[in-house]
Parts: C-alpha cells; structure tokens; sequence
C-alpha cells in the first residue's frame, strides 16, 4: 500500500535570511498535511455552485439560440446566421 504523499519542505528558503523564516511555517507543508476546515469547504462549495451556474447559463443559451435566432428573423447566410 502506498504510503501518502508528504511535501518535502527541508531546501532552503528562496529568499530572506534563516532568522525570518525559523518563526514561520512553511505553508506547502500546513496545506499538506493538516485537514480542510469548515470554512475552506465552504469556499469551495460556493465556487462549485457558481462555476455550475455560469456552465449551465453557458448551456442552455446554445440550445435557446436557435429558436431566438427564428423568432428574430436574422438574415442566414449559406446556413449561417449573420448578426
């Protein structure tokens, strides 16, 4: 069974000096290994939900569109519809 996966934080810092960042924990390795909490979840509900609503906004105009395009009589040009 594989064992699961660990972000190795031990380089070096990319910049500052080693008294700045002794303090402060790395967050790759809080993101890693610590659980999502109620919030975060939360957030990530909410973005779901709106990413759905604006794909399904996206997807029933694609299957309005022709009926809005008759019932406007716009002038088709070999098939298509010329706006």
């Amino acid at each position: 069974m594989e064992q699961p996966h660990r972000i190795d934080t031990s380089q070096e810092p990319l910049a500052g000096n080693a008294a700045s960042t002794a303090a402060t924990p790395d967050p790759r390795t809080t993101l890693a290994n610590e659980p999502m909490h109620l919030r975060q979840v939360l957030a990530v509900v909410v973005a779901t939900a709106l990413n759905a609503m604006d794909g399904f906004d996206v997807l029933s105009i694609s299957f309005a569109a022709p009926g809005i395009t008759a019932g406007a009589r716009f002038p088709t040009i070999g098939g298509a519809t010329a706006v």
